[in-house]
């Protein structure tokens, strides 16, 4: 965590990493239960970053949400929806925003605001080290761009990833 990475140089297609990540994921063991819908349409979605941290990222984003989805107590399937789009600020270069959105129990207000900070976790002992979050920020950062959370309790969390899009 300590090692801050280095702004990657290459030039990533963000929905062609999206999209072999969430089919990768979907194919895993007790993902029968878990819907996975794609809404993938930022027609600008290149990036420069660095590959690895970017998959990184998103591997932890999705991860925590296929972990949160396990934590709900109702019958209610669990759904991640992964979306991207454009958008661009009057005076400011264009941005491509990613959301990771689940619908399990949400996080808990209070501990929204810590859910960055190196070594917070809510999970049981054993199941986290609370540094997924954190390291992704520092990756997101480094490459330009922002991370984000919002959240209502029992109806699920979206972690929000917004990149600047590459000229």
């Amino acid at each position: 965590f300590a090692r801050t990475p280095k702004a990657g140089t290459n030039r990533i297609r963000i929905n062609r990493l999206l999209r072999v990540m969430v089919e990768m994921f979907s194919k895993r063991r007790n993902m029968e239960n878990i819907r996975f819908h794609l809404s993938l349409d930022a027609p600008e979605d290149t990036v420069v970053a660095g590959e690895e941290g970017m998959r990184q990222v998103f591997l932890n984003c999705l991860l925590n949400a296929v972990d949160a989805i396990e934590e709900k107590t109702d019958d209610i399937p669990g759904e991640i929806t992964v979306t991207t789009m454009n958008r661009q600020v009057e005076n400011s270069p264009p941005e491509l925003i990613i959301s990771i959105q689940d619908n399990g129990p949400g996080i808990a207000p209070a501990d929204l605001n810590n859910i960055f900070d190196p070594f917070f976790t809510t999970k049981e002992p054993g199941k986290g080290t609370g540094l997924g979050l954190s390291v992704s920020h520092t990756i997101i950062e480094a490459s330009g761009g922002k991370i984000s959370a919002r959240s209502e309790p029992d109806a699920g969390a979206e972690i929000t990833v917004t990149l600047p899009v590459a000229e």
